[in-house]
């Protein structure tokens, strides 16, 4: 946890704006960068310290026994469900089930979760850990739905079979009032995958804290 919050603490953001894929592009000094899927034709500030935050998320959590604990027995759990199965709870989600919502929110990895977006003085807004068939596995505050199966974030990572990063379209986040960009990659394991991880940024981030 030490190390992602002082990443965040040590980065500022670039000042450089891509808007178009190749400005983006030129954007990624790193090679392992330049693997990026761009969807968004808006701009993206600081793309290194995005992508860097999430691989920084991503080794934070294979390492920590506990947590990594509960995104295998999510998946264990999760592997005999069928499509109605998660439906079904992805139905009881959106309708407040208290007790499903909890379930996850509640979890360890969440507590981290909403740690971390704590600690960034407002550069990330949200956090989302999905499992192998896309259900929320632990999230930084309530997501409108529990499945994520059926969007991009986890279509164009996990699925999709790549390691590549996957910058979304970026919204209006109702809750807050920031435009955010959400950029996802497959949760990969001593090279299993596992899941996926989205992370919302505020794209005209301004430091909180003096």
């Amino acid at each position: 946890m030490d190390n992602v919050r002082g990443y965040l603490r040590r980065t500022v953001l670039s000042n450089k704006v891509c808007v178009s894929v190749v400005s983006f592009l030129l954007c990624c000094t790193s090679a392992s960068l330049i693997t990026a899927t761009v969807v968004s034709s808006q701009p993206l500030r600081g793309v290194n310290t995005y992508f860097a935050l999430i691989d920084e998320l991503i080794m934070e959590i294979s390492g920590r026994p506990d947590l990594l604990k509960l995104v295998t027995s999510h998946n264990r759990k999760t592997a005999s469900w069928s499509e109605a199965d998660i439906l079904n709870r992805d139905k009881q989600w959106r309708a407040g089930n208290k007790d499903l919502i909890k379930s996850v929110e509640k979890n360890k990895l969440s507590k981290f979760l909403r740690a971390l977006v704590g600690a960034s003085d407002g550069r990330v807004i949200e956090i989302i850990v999905m499992g192998k068939r896309g259900c929320n596995i632990a999230v930084s505050s309530t997501t409108s739905d529990y499945w994520q199966g059926d969007e991009d974030k986890w279509k164009r990572t996990f699925a999709a079979g790549t390691d590549h990063f996957f910058a979304d379209i970026w919204t209006l986040d109702k809750s807050t009032g920031k435009r955010a960009q959400q950029i996802s990659k497959r949760f990969v394991v001593n090279g299993q995958p596992v899941g996926a991880i989205t992370v919302a940024f505020d794209i005209v981030y301004r430091p909180e804290r003096q």
